[in-house]
């Protein structure tokens, strides 16, 4: 189990192959999948990228290819800040012209059920990527003002002709078996974290002692039950600052946060700023 991202909340406008959102600082997100390709380019920091149960260590200068579908996470980061490229491929295809935007797509993702793909660019190559999301970015802030495909066809092409030699191996951060056995107690924290009372059936729902579900529920997320449920409201909590006019009173209550001034202190923890200040950025800066 893992929150799903949706492709409408990060590309508003039906007719874009790409789009660019940030985090600075990027905090360690909740595990997710989405309905889209996703480049991550690590613009300053380091810690650790799990993607359906490996890991593997990541530092500034890398780029991060995580396929549709597939579940992910950030561990143990540290000074961390990133801007993330989104690709849809069938959004591509219809961009494409001579097929080699697709070509180069294809390079950079594995095909599914091989490791996630982990690049290092050189200094130069850093540079000339930032100008090409920029070049990306105004087509997806000012539609029809700028073709974003050269962009991202040489953002693709330089991905895919990064060497791989540096980067340093995965490693298995727990068997399947642990995410089977805790796939009840994540989906019931999905469906009623909003609830004060959440927390409770975890034991049963797990069929564990608790010494035996605290253990496997960190290896699986990288938190302990009662954290993981803090950030799946704040989580929501975001996604309604970002899409609704509700008050952030009405969102932190909605969101099971029964005490505001903790909503504020957990969410200035997390993210850096004040609920008003992070909703005030720009949509795709999330």
């Amino acid at each position: 189990m893992a929150v799903e991202y949706h492709t409408h909340d990060f590309v508003p406008d039906v007719a874009l192959a790409a789009a660019v959102f940030r985090r600075d600082p990027a905090f360690a997100v909740l595990p997710h999948h989405h309905a889209f390709d996703e480049l991550i380019f690590v613009r300053r920091g380091r810690g650790v990228h799990v993607v359906e149960g490996f890991s593997r260590p990541f530092c500034e200068g890398d780029v991060l290819m995580v396929r549709a579908g597939q579940r992910h996470h950030y561990r143990d980061v540290h000074d961390f800040a990133l801007e993330s490229v989104i690709l849809l491929p069938e959004r591509i295809a219809r961009a494409d012209d001579g097929g080699r935007l697709a070509e180069l797509h294809a390079r950079c993702f594995a095909p599914c059920g091989a490791p996630p793909g982990h690049v290092a660019l050189s200094p130069p190559v850093r540079e000339r990527t930032r100008r090409w999301t920029r070049e990306i970015e105004l087509a997806q802030l000012r539609p029809g003002a700028a073709d974003p495909v050269p962009a991202l066809t040489a953002l693709l092409g330089a991905v895919g002709d990064a060497s791989t030699d540096s980067c340093p191996p995965m490693y298995r951060l727990h068997a399947e078996a642990d995410e089977h056995q805790l796939a009840p107690a994540l989906a019931h924290l999905e469906g009623h974290f909003q609830e004060a009372d959440a927390l409770w059936p975890l034991v049963d729902l797990a069929r564990m002692s608790e010494r035996t579900l605290l253990r496997r529920f960190h290896l699986v997320t990288g938190r302990s039950p009662v954290t993981y449920l803090g950030d799946l409201r704040l989580h929501h909590a975001m996604l309604e600052l970002r899409k609704s006019h509700h008050s952030i009173t009405e969102i932190a209550y909605a969101c099971g946060f029964g005490d505001l001034s903790y909503f504020h202190r957990r969410f200035h923890q997390l993210t850096g700023l004040a609920p008003r200040q992070w909703r005030r950025k720009q949509r795709h800066d999330w």
